[in-house]
């Protein structure tokens, strides 16, 4: 029966039903789990149909790592792309509207993820990025690529600007075939023009995707043995040793930057080769006051044998804290729950090192809207998975045999 009241009140929408991929315990079984979404939407809000996420190693270490704040199902995924189906007032006003094709970058530490049938973006919020997918981009590719883009845009931020204006910049990228490593090589050569681009991957089809992507050289860490050396080939500080057959054949062929050193040395990889170079990196980065600097993207993750710097691990400082710090002339570090986040000024003596992580929101994700409408920069993508079959995608990211992005295409329930 209708009355006065129900007359005079406008009818409250009813929740939206959800389907989302989730975990319990750390490291536990993942299977998806159903919530609501509460409506009318807050006037910044958006949401969104998710049509694709993509998975990153920042997936595991999310999987892995105890959230005891959080008291229910965590969430998995940060990128996503999909269909605007309903906006506040807020968001409306700001250009968006229903039907738009977006995608961007929600980062979490384990509550709701992208890897759901329909997510929420709080257009105020600085952990969250969004932008319309180029209309050459596949609703998979668009998926593919804001966080690693992102993580390569924060990295080579710290480029110094006068070597990109003289156009004299020279950059060395570690782990060259990782996602992030793909974007980097992209930006340091068609966005910022770097005169030298010099990068390390396991070789194979690793090594000639780094080529097409445009970087100048190659080295097959694998084969190199002690990466750091290898690099000093290449700037020169190391003559070619002829009466070693090993070296002969290693390094002969070596490209060389006429000895030219680096502005920055970019790490997405870690791992024992980074602990080399970084041993080496005030011989192979070009004076501290012109603003060089070793770059990670990882920080000491995977990282053994470091003797020249000060690293964070998951479980609070390393011991070699102790044994390094007296390296620099002064240090700071900031540590929360699995965030690494470092970075040290040096002196004359010494060099810059830092630790850059992927920012949630900022200019980037325009760049990188320009970058993939014009065709300067494209995302590899490994394998496409239904969302059904995320354990063996995630068995896949885990096994780190992977030449580009793995992506999750997300169906209706």
């Amino acid at each position: 029966m209708e009355t006065l009241a129900n007359w005079l009140l406008p009818d409250t929408p009813k929740p939206l039903d959800i389907k989302q991929l989730t975990f319990g315990r750390p490291g536990g079984n993942k299977g998806f789990t159903f919530s609501t979404i509460p409506l009318p939407l807050k006037t910044n809000e958006v949401l969104i149909e998710v049509k694709a996420a993509s998975l990153n190693p920042w997936d595991l270490k999310v999987w892995k790592q105890p959230q005891t704040w959080l008291k229910e199902e965590h969430g998995l995924g940060q990128d996503f792309s999909g269909i605007i189906s309903d906006l506040g007032q807020g968001a409306a006003s700001k250009g968006w509207k229903v039907g738009d094709r977006v995608c961007g970058l929600k980062l979490h530490y384990g509550s709701q993820g992208t890897i759901a049938s329909h997510i929420v973006i709080d257009l105020n919020k600085t952990k969250y990025s969004m932008t319309h997918i180029p209309d050459n981009m596949t609703f998979e590719e668009a998926a593919a690529f804001p966080l690693v883009f992102g993580a390569a845009w924060e990295g080579l931020s710290h480029c110094p600007m006068q070597a990109i204006r003289d156009q004299t910049l020279n950059v060395c990228i570690l782990g060259g075939g990782t996602a992030v490593g793909q974007m980097a090589i992209q930006l340091a050569k068609n966005h910022l023009r770097a005169k030298h681009v010099v990068c390390t991957t396991a070789g194979g089809e690793s090594e000639e995707i780094a080529r097409d992507l445009g970087a100048d050289h190659v080295i097959d860490y694998k084969a190199a043995g002690n990466v750091g050396d290898a690099i000093e080939y290449i700037v020169g500080n190391q003559e070619l040793d002829d009466t070693n057959d090993q070296h002969r054949v290693r390094f002969a062929n070596s490209y060389s930057t006429n000895g030219e050193k680096f502005d920055v040395i970019l790490d997405c990889a870690g791992g024992a080769g980074a602990g080399d170079v970084l041993a080496k990196a005030k011989s192979l980065l070009k004076p501290y006051n012109e603003g060089s600097a070793f770059v990670t993207l990882v920080g000491d993750y995977n990282t053994p044998k470091v003797n020249a710097s000060v690293v964070h691990g998951s479980n609070g400082p390393s011991p070699l804290i102790s044994k390094s710090i007296s390296t620099y002339d002064s240090a700071s570090y900031w540590y929360g729950g699995w965030t690494h986040k470092l970075a040290f000024q040096t002196g004359s003596s010494g060099f810059r090192y830092i630790t850059a992580n992927v920012k949630g929101s900022g200019d980037w994700i325009n760049q990188a809207h320009a970058g993939f409408a014009s065709n300067s920069i494209k995302v590899r993508i490994d394998t496409v998975y239904p969302w059904t079959k995320y354990d063996d995608a995630f068995e896949q990211l885990l096994s780190r045999k992977v030449k580009g992005k793995i992506v999750l295409r997300i169906q209706d329930f």
